[in-house]
C-alpha cells in the first residue's frame, strides 16, 4: 500500500498537485490526477524523442542533440506545469478575465504541442515511407502539404497534450481537495498581505519617523474585487464659485 501511494505521489507531483491534501480527497479525484501525471510523463518522453530527432539531424552529434533535447524538454515542461499550478480549477462563476486567461493558456500549450508534434511526425511517417529521403524542413513541408493524414495525428497529439489542463478545469469545485486548496491559498495570501502592511508602516517609521499606513481602496484587500463606495460629497457649481471667492 505504501509503494502504491509513493507511485501516486510521484505522478501527482508531476501533475502539479498537492500530495498531502490530495491524499485525503476522494478516490475518483486521486485517479483523475494520476492519469494527468501519467499523460504529462508520456508527453515529456515524447518531447525528448521529438527534439532529439530534429536536433540530431541538424548537429549530427548524438551527445549534443541529447543534451539540448533534455534542456529544451525540461524547460518546456516546467512552463507546462507552471500553467497547471497557476490554473484555478472549475469555478462556480466565470468572468471575462478568467476566460481570456484560459484561452491564452490553451493557445500557448497548442503552440508548444505543435513544436513537439511536427518533428515527431517526420520520424514516424518516414518509417512508413512518407516524405522519405528529404531534408528535415522539406520533410515537414511535404508531409503537411501532401499527406492530410498527418493532420489527424497532429489533432490527436494536441488533444492529448492539452488534456491535463481540461482534466483540471473540469474538476468539481465543491470537492474536498478543491475547497482545501482554496482555503490554503487564501490563508497564505492574507498572511503575506498582513506581513507586507506591517513592514510597510515600520519601514516608513524607521526611515522618516512617520508611520504611514497602506490605503485600502477595496472592501476585501488584497483580493480587490469589491471597491469601496465613494463617500466624498461633491458640491454644485455655485458652491465651487463661492469657495473661490471666499463666500
Amino acid at each position: 500500500m505504501k509503494n502504491k501511494f509513493n507511485i501516486y505521489h510521484f505522478f501527482w507531483k508531476i501533475a502539479a498537485e498537492d500530495c498531502q491534501l490530495l491524499n485525503k480527497s476522494e478516490s475518483s479525484l486521486k485517479n483523475r490526477y494520476l492519469i494527468s501525471g501519467l499523460i504529462i510523463c508520456t508527453l515529456y518522453v515524447t518531447s525528448l524523442i521529438s527534439f532529439y530527432h530534429s536536433l540530431q539531424l541538424i548537429f549530427k552529434i548524438n551527445i549534443v542533440a541529447m543534451a539540448i533535447s533534455l534542456f529544451i524538454s525540461l524547460m518546456l515542461f516546467n512552463i507546462y506545469r507552471l500553467n497547471l499550478i497557476t490554473l484555478t480549477p472549475n469555478r462556480l462563476k466565470y468572468d471575462y478575465g478568467y476566460l481570456i486567461s484560459l484561452l491564452v493558456r490553451i493557445v500557448f500549450l497548442v503552440l508548444i504541442g505543435l513544436s513537439i508534434s511536427k518533428p515527431l511526425e517526420t520520424l514516424l511517417f518516414e518509417k512508413i515511407g512518407l516524405g522519405q529521403g528529404q531534408s528535415f524542413i522539406s520533410s515537414i513541408r511535404i508531409l503537411n502539404g501532401d499527406y492530410p493524414i498527418v493532420w489527424i495525428f497532429t489533432f490527436l497529439f494536441i488533444t492529448l497534450f492539452i488534456s491535463p489542463l481540461f482534466i483540471k478545469i473540469t474538476v468539481n469545485p465543491s470537492n474536498t481537495y478543491s475547497r482545501s486548496i482554496l482555503i490554503l491559498n487564501k490563508k497564505l495570501i492574507e498572511e503575506d498581505y498582513d506581513y507586507f502592511k506591517t513592514n510597510y508602516s515600520l519601514i516608513f517609521e524607521k526611515s522618516i519617523g512617520i508611520k504611514i499606513e497602506v490605503t485600502e481602496k477595496y472592501e476585501d484587500p488584497p483580493f480587490n474585487t469589491i471597491r469601496k463606495k465613494n463617500t466624498l460629497k461633491v458640491g454644485t457649481e455655485k458652491d465651487f464659485i463661492n469657495h473661490l471667492y471666499g463666500y
